[in-house]
């Protein structure tokens, strides 16, 4: 599965996920920070953060390194310029200002609420998908999504650099196969099984982001009839057991 295709799937995900929050009717429409994990092909966990950028940050880099993940995905709600330019200035658009515009202009028809997905891989990949929307009368209509991959240049800011790194770092499993401690070998010794010590690690990183404070609900995942789908089962009373 290429990166693009994995765009697309949480970007429809996502925009799934949104609609059916603003049909409850709750007073704030505005989802939580979502991340997803994968390991190659599978996607392995999923966890939902407090709206907060710099703890969705930090739960994207205690999920890259625990769930060993090859590719992490993060949405959270942003804003997007219909206009190229500030209607306050004539001039581009400064950091914050689209946000400043939307609460404080109402009637204003510059800037767009949005569902945005940045998604990372190792090795440096990278994919952003930015689905601008408006809700009426109770519900999510949506505009022609901006999809952006490596094809179409760079892409800079401080939180796609963190992100960056967070898919560059030795992941938690490569940290202990090279720790020398003796501690560190029993503990691997334990485990022959290669998917057995994901597991335990998937485990074991659930209980830190929530420990942490960082994720407010952790799913492992897997696929229908796989030995991992019984561990989960057997650990978490159901194979997508919310944490």
């Amino acid at each position: 599965m290429s990166l693009e295709e994995k765009l697309t799937e949480i970007a429809e995900v996502m925009r799934g996920t949104k609609e059916s929050w603003v049909a409850t009717g709750p007073e704030n429409t505005d989802l939580s920070m979502f991340l997803h994990f994968w390991r190659g092909d599978e996607l392995v966990a999923a966890a939902q953060t407090p709206l907060d950028r710099d703890t969705g940050l930090k739960a994207g880099m205690l999920g890259a390194r625990g769930f060993s993940a090859t590719t992490m995905a993060i949405t959270f709600e942003s804003y997007q310029a219909v206009e190229p330019h500030s209607p306050m200035t004539g001039l581009d658009w400064r950091p914050g200002e689209m946000q400043y515009v939307f609460k404080t202009q109402p009637d204003q028809t510059s800037v767009l609420e949005c569902m945005t997905t940045s998604m990372h891989e190792r090795g440096g990949g990278f994919g952003l998908c930015s689905q601008p929307f408006q809700i009426k009368e109770g519900q999510v209509v949506w505009s022609e999504a901006m999809v952006h991959l490596p094809s179409d240049g760079e892409a800079d800011g401080a939180m796609f650099s963190y992100l960056q790194r967070a898919m560059s770092v030795t992941t938690v499993l490569e940290e202990m196969a090279a720790d020398k401690r003796q501690l560190a070998k029993l503990l691997l010794d334990a485990v022959d099984d290669p998917e057995v010590r994901l597991f335990h690690a998937d485990m074991a990183t659930c209980q830190v982001l929530i420990k942490e404070e960082v994720a407010t609900s952790v799913a492992l995942l897997a696929e229908p009839g796989t030995e991992r789908q019984q561990w989960i089962e057997e650990r978490m009373g159901d194979p997508d057991q919310v944490t």
